[in-house]
């Protein structure tokens, strides 16, 4: 069973080995799909150097943590839509009815978007992802037009993106459960 530490801030799960495994083995897959095919959404991803292995894999995790708390069908949905299909990045939310998830595994790393981000309606979370413990803490989450601001533009990075801080997120609990549920359960 997976130890949920949760406050109104944040949510902090700490995942079995056996569900971290499956997990980021969906997030290498989803590499390997992507590689085969030859492309990446952005052109810049192609020839970038990071270790996109790893950034597959935590993001996987985050979002496998994030589906197993809200629950069971959510979990489920996850697992039979979401996690290893071809089409992938046409699949309206990463979790559960608008949910997208960007991961880190920096303890005081920002909630990244680009401006090919196109999810409006979305709550966009912010994962740290802590591998050597297995923990995903979900630091918070905000709206696609709240993390543009000017201020948190850098260009300075791999890629030019927004950084939303921490700090700067609302918190978990505020996450209105249509984005989580769809809209019948507003």
């Amino acid at each position: 069973m997976p130890t949920a530490l949760a406050s109104a801030e944040q949510i902090s799960i700490r995942l079995p080995q056996c569900s971290w495994d499956a997990a980021a083995a969906i997030g290498r897959k989803r590499e390997e799909l992507r590689r085969e095919r030859g492309n990446y959404r952005n052109e810049k991803w192609r020839d970038f150097k990071h270790d996109t292995w790893t950034r597959n894999s935590l993001g996987a995790v985050a979002e496998f943590a994030l589906a197993m708390h809200y629950g069971k069908s959510i979990l489920q949905d996850w697992c039979e839509n979401k996690s290893f299909s071809l089409e992938h990045e046409k699949i309206t939310a990463d979790v559960g009815h608008a949910i997208q998830v960007r991961s880190t595994a920096w303890a005081n790393g920002g909630l990244v978007m680009f401006d090919h981000d196109d999810k409006a309606d979305a709550a966009w979370v912010l994962a740290s992802v802590d591998a050597g413990n297995r923990i995903v803490t979900f630091v918070g989450w905000c709206e696609l037009a709240e993390g543009r601001r000017p201020d948190y533009w850098r260009s300075d990075w791999r890629a030019p993106c927004y950084c939303v801080p921490g700090q700067a997120l609302r918190p978990m609990n505020t996450i209105p459960p249509e984005a989580v549920y769809g809209p019948l359960h507003a």
